[in-house]
């Protein structure tokens, strides 16, 4: 059970957790997994009160950092009982799910007494440290918001907006502003107020009357959310209107910085249009964009990206029909601004590859949400990438992911990469790029298969259940190309070089995607046969005299044998001896022939 509001702050509890061996000899490099583990057998965890208090009065002391996370945590996992990565917890049904449920509603109440009236002086005390005050904001999202309607909490709701003002005025920090911006946006527009009735409290020694209203707490925030946004959007415009009139004045280009790195988090959570900030934004990098720095020009493009996003949701909401087609068409340019100025700079390919990658990051987000409108208007408003574009991008995608290495070290720059790789195949997913365009990454399967292989194989497997034959043609154009650009320095592949054995691989991993279902499978793999058995008979500028000079690519596509249904090895087989008339000797062709009639009989 939680510690109640009415529990004293006891010397030996306070002892109890200042001494902690698991927190002295920091056992565990990951709070919320000690947390997890002691939560339900250990009641200091939950002690909030007394925890609150060390931080405080300065106990503490080195222990802060631990601490805070703890506590931030335990308040996390007692509110919505979520798990860290990696640990089950058994269903519950029926009366015992809402036993957990009631267990939750309880703590949330316990701990927001508790909390409440503690979290202002927390924030103002670590208020210099920015981690500490990343992670006591989020305790807010956990609170039950009507308890500030009680007439002895409605002043910690001004000392906690005025301590929230206070951080934004003071960091620039993504990751505190982001958590503000969400705990903001959760105090202006949780619903749950609605649904608490006006209550008593008449535990002994203590008759607070509730004196319930459901919008004053939602107003409240909504306006200090207001004041915060006009001033971070009016600084924003005065600095770019400022850069509009003298672009070397480095002070303010530091200051526009600022801003945009201020404004962005908010972004995100809530709809900047009122401020109407997309055209001295959009202007700024379409006049301007070699004369300002690229952290500038990120975030602008940040920025826009999220602005973007709002007025599509508003499109999508607006049941007006008489503002529709001025919204739509409003939308329309905005969008095709957007699209062009991302993929002239990604073709540019100058700023760095970290600004790139925020770049292609903004392009996908729009590309998948403008190609999937649900609105008479949505064929108009999809978005179609030039062939010349999507080959570009494929190559940016390629050059920064895959740089030779089979292993990457740094743990850091391979999450990164793995983004990106994860993102360009969400393209392909949603029908915006081809499968076919997927081979120029698929032929990095085998090689890379430690970092970044079950991204393959996950991606393979959702295209798999969209279209079998396109996945099918994907495998088979990826192993042709890889065969032709070895080709490209040999007139003839041999099949013991190097080269040769890692596309021999890479076809058996490819032939693990069919081994279920053969029935479901058959039209793929067949597909794939008769692909390779032209390529390596027939394909044009093949033939060096009678001998085919893609022959030894059979010996490839034997990889693939063991997967061939009765029903279609006889048309395999009469495919293989129509085209390969001269060169039924060949070494390559006997194994081919081999390893379909071997399974045939």
């Amino acid at each position: 059970m939680a510690t109640t509001l009415e529990t004293p702050i006891g010397i030996p509890a306070a002892k109890s957790i200042n001494d902690s061996r698991y927190i002295r000899n920091l056992c565990h490099g990951h709070v919320d997994y000690l947390v997890d583990a002691l939560i339900n057998i250990n009641p200091a965890v939950k002690d909030w009160s007394t925890i609150s208090n060390l931080l405080l009065c300065g106990e503490a002391g080195e222990l802060a950092d631990e601490l805070i996370e703890i506590l931030t945590y335990s308040v996390k996992q007692s509110v919505t009982g979520e798990l860290p990565i990696g640990r089950i917890c058994q269903f519950k049904k029926g009366s015992a799910a809402a036993k957990n449920d009631r267990f939750s509603l309880e703590d949330k109440t316990c701990l927001s007494k508790i909390l409440i009236p503690q979290l202002p002086s927390l924030l103002y005390q670590f208020i210099d440290d920015r981690e500490k005050v990343a992670n006591l904001i989020t305790i807010a999202l956990y609170f039950q918001l009507n308890l500030y309607s009680a007439v002895d909490m409605e002043k910690h709701l001004n000392n906690f907006m005025n301590a929230m003002e206070c951080i934004v005025e003071k960091y620039d920090d993504y990751n505190v502003l982001q958590n503000v911006a969400k705990v903001m946006s959760y105090f202006a527009t949780d619903m749950t107020h609605d649904l608490v009735a006006d209550t008593e409290d008449t535990a002994e020694g203590d008759s607070t009357v509730w004196k319930f209203d459901s919008y004053r707490v939602r107003e409240h925030s909504e306006t200090c959310l207001s004041k915060i946004l006009h001033g971070l959007a009016e600084k924003l415009r005065d600095s770019v209107q400022i850069f509009f009139k003298r672009q070397k004045d480095e002070k303010n280009s530091a200051l526009m910085l600022t801003s945009f790195r201020k404004i962005i988090p908010f972004g995100i959570f809530e709809d900047l249009n009122d401020w109407q900030l997309w055209e001295p934004v959009y202007s700024l990098i379409k006049n301007f964009g070699e004369k300002i720095s690229s952290d500038i020009r990120e975030n602008a493009i940040l920025f826009l990206s999220s602005a973007l996003q709002w007025e599509l949701y508003r499109f999508n909401c607006d049941k007006r029909e008489t503002d529709k087609i001025g919204t739509w068409m409003k939308l329309l340019k905005h969008r095709q601004n957007f699209v062009e100025m991302c993929i002239n700079i990604l073709n540019d390919g100058s700023p760095g590859a970290y600004f790139l990658e925020s770049v292609f990051f903004c392009l996908v987000d729009a590309l998948i949400s403008f190609n999937n409108v649900p609105d008479m208007f949505a064929k108009q408003l999809e978005i179609h990438i030039a062939a010349t574009d999507v080959d570009k991008l494929t190559h940016l995608i390629v050059s920064n992911v895959f740089d030779g290495k089979s292993e990457i070290n740094d743990q850091i720059e391979l999450k990164k990469r793995r983004i990106l790789l994860a993102a360009y195949c969400k393209l392909i997913l949603h029908g915006i790029f081809e499968i076919f365009d997927a081979s120029h990454l698929l032929r990095f399967y085998n090689k890379h298969y430690g970092d970044f292989g079950d991204i393959f194989k996950i991606f393979l497997n959702k295209y798999k259940e969209i279209d079998k034959l396109g996945c099918a043609k994907a495998m088979s154009i990826t192993l042709c190309k890889w065969y032709n650009d070895i080709r490209r320095d040999n007139t003839y592949v041999d099949p013991c070089s190097d080269g040769f054995i890692a596309i021999r691989d890479l076809a058996k991993k490819f032939s693990n995607f069919f081994r279920t279902d053969p029935i479901k499978n058959r039209e793929a793999i067949a597909l794939i046969h008769k692909d390779g058995i032209l390529f390596a008979l027939k394909s044009e500028g093949n033939l060096k005299g009678n001998n085919p000079q893609n022959l030894s690519f059979l010996e490839i596509l034997s990889e693939f044998s063991g997967k061939l249904m009765s029903q279609e090895k006889s048309f395999i087989l009469h495919l293989l001896k129509e085209n390969g008339t001269g060169v039924v000797h060949e070494k390559s062709y006997i194994i081919y022939l081999n390893s379909v009639q071997v399974i045939f009989f």
